[in-house]
């Protein structure tokens, strides 16, 4: 608008000067002529920084843009997707883990989960080269843009940490709106990748086969970390494991024989992933697991590995046990 308007000025002008007389006109219109073309580059150049600008800006930049992800079910966003370039500083207050002042740069997702956990992944500066984002941070709201926040989660990265954030979040509410922020620590703005998938958990990982988490179905699920090696920490003595740093156990009762298919992902793809498969041949309540199938070769996805399950002809569904490290 400000374009058009200075050009239709400069119009006025060469129609004010056509009427003076001829031998004056003639003079003032080629100045005029030469300074209404000059000025018209001027303009476009100024109309070209001008639309430079407003593309740098960042849509999402306030609670009230939020940008709504529809379906969180196994949600990423393609690599250096999202940005905290551009974006400036909300009015909100800062997040309980983020240090106090350091909010800069935030931008604003909001997402209405339809299970009752979520799982969410911001990767910044990495090896993957998925994103730029040094130290980045999150928090969790619910509640109205207007007012009436409630943080329901935060977390950020320590100097020195890979520049990857994980963030799970339990007991969700089916439906409510749930905001999520991103910024980066210590004024740090760049390029990063947003995971979200949500889940119904299953309970907490047990670290022994004795509590072993038994699996009623073949429905996905998601364990943030594996921090404990348990009470007895010589079950995979035996094993391709050689010993258990942090595992968790499960187990359950096949429904017929035949082929077992999984798909183990680490959080973190540097993270490197064991596993063994035993028998139980005593039933899930006891835990004397034999005919061990094991796997350590250090992928970091085990991606449907097939496994043939040679059931006992007197009890084809005979409990299986299972454990990763």
């Amino acid at each position: 608008m400000l374009v058009t308007a200075r050009f239709g000025n400069f119009a006025s002008t060469k129609e004010i000067i056509l009427r003076f007389p001829y031998q004056l006109s003639y003079t003032y219109w080629r100045y005029n002529a030469y300074r209404l073309n000059f000025m018209k580059y001027i303009n476009i150049l100024f109309f070209v920084l001008i639309s430079f600008g407003l593309h740098a800006q960042v849509d999402n930049d306030a609670c009230t843009a939020a940008l709504f992800i529809p379906d969180i079910t196994d949600y990423c966003s393609g690599p250096n997707e999202f940005t905290t370039e551009g974006a400036t500083l909300g009015v909100e207050d800062d997040p309980s883990c983020w240090f106090q002042g350091t909010a800069s740069n935030d931008v604003w997702f909001v997402f209405n989960p339809t299970a009752t956990a979520v799982f969410i992944q911001v990767t910044g500066m990495t090896d993957e080269g998925v994103g730029t984002l040094e130290l980045p941070a999150v928090a969790v709201f619910t509640g109205t843009c207007r007012g009436g926040f409630q943080e329901e989660a935060c977390s950020t990265i320590q100097p020195g940490d890979p520049n990857v954030l994980n963030l799970t979040i339990t007991y969700l509410i089916i439906g409510r709106s749930y905001f999520l922020r991103v910024d980066g620590r210590d004024d740090n703005v760049g390029d990063f990748r947003l995971c979200l998938r949500q889940f119904n958990p299953p309970p907490s990982p047990e670290a022994d086969c004795s509590a072993a988490v038994v699996l009623c179905d073949r429905s996905p699920f998601l364990i943030e970390n594996l921090n404990s090696v348990g009470s007895d920490r010589d079950e995979v003595d035996g094993t391709c494991i050689n010993g258990e740093t942090a595992s968790s156990w499960y187990k359950w009762t096949a429904d017929q024989s035949g082929t077992l298919e999984f798909t183990l992902t680490p959080n973190n793809i540097a993270d490197d992933l064991d596993f063994a498969v035993f028998r139980l041949p005593n039933g899930l309540d006891e835990c004397d697991p034999v005919d061990a199938f094991c796997d350590n070769d250090g992928d970091h996805v085990i991606n449907l590995f097939e496994y043939q399950m040679d059931t006992d002809p007197k009890d084809p569904t005979a409990p299986i046990a299972y454990n990763v490290d």
